[in-house]
């Protein structure tokens, strides 16, 4: 099935099910959504759902197709993602071209945030101003800092953190130039209350 149209639809479909569109071969497509003016706007394919627990877009890979869907290019979302399984990046190896690496993000039970660097003691302590970046989306709340001598010292510690400054200082004594690495962690502004165990989705929600 084909439609073209200029300002509104190729193929509109209501109801249950508002059309099935099957690709006459293994390498073809069932839909072909296109939109020749993209730099005014608009969408090649665009699905809306006005209905309580339901999707707007479903896709699932049956055997032997192993992906229900592919983008090339930057993906935009407005709204969370959830995922079952991992969440990962991939890189061609560089001396291997048959191989990848395969990195997987963190997951934690908090909407975390981080900012990492390296400083150095002037008469046991120092103040390092946080990128301004990190103290936009940082809370004031639950931020933890960690610090590590790169050299012999008496110790060192924390004496204050909030996002947008690091305040360390050596237990004892007053050495100048020692360096040390840091890591501050906080939650994601406005995103502080998550919650880690909750009811499981019903499959209407999930859309099958």
């Amino acid at each position: 099935m084909r439609g073209l149209a200029m300002a509104y639809a190729g193929a509109i479909g209501k109801k249950s099910y508002g059309g099935q569109f099957e690709a006459a071969s293994s390498a073809g497509v069932g839909v072909l959504g296109r939109n020749m003016s993209c730099y005014f706007g608009g969408a090649g394919v665009q699905a809306e759902c006005g209905g309580a627990g339901g999707v707007a877009l479903y896709a699932k890979a049956n055997y032997p197709c192993i992906t229900a869907g592919g983008f090339d290019g930057s993906v935009s979302i407005s709204g969370d993602l959830t995922v079952t399984g991992s969440k990962s990046f991939v890189q061609a190896h560089p001396k291997d071209e048959t191989r990848q690496i395969v990195y997987v993000c963190l997951e934690g039970g908090e909407n975390g945030v981080y900012v990492r660097g390296s400083g150095q003691l002037s008469d046991g302590v120092v103040e390092i101003t946080l990128p301004e970046h990190f103290g936009l989306v940082a809370s004031s709340d639950g931020l933890t800092a960690q610090v590590t001598a790169r050299g012999d010292c008496m110790g060192l510690y924390v004496e204050n953190v909030e996002p947008g400054q690091l305040m360390v200082r050596e237990c004892q004594g007053g050495k100048s130039g020692v360096s040390f690495d840091y890591l501050v962690m906080g939650v994601r502004l406005g995103k502080e209350q998550h919650e880690v165990i909750r009811d499981a989705l019903s499959d209407i929600s999930r859309g099958y």
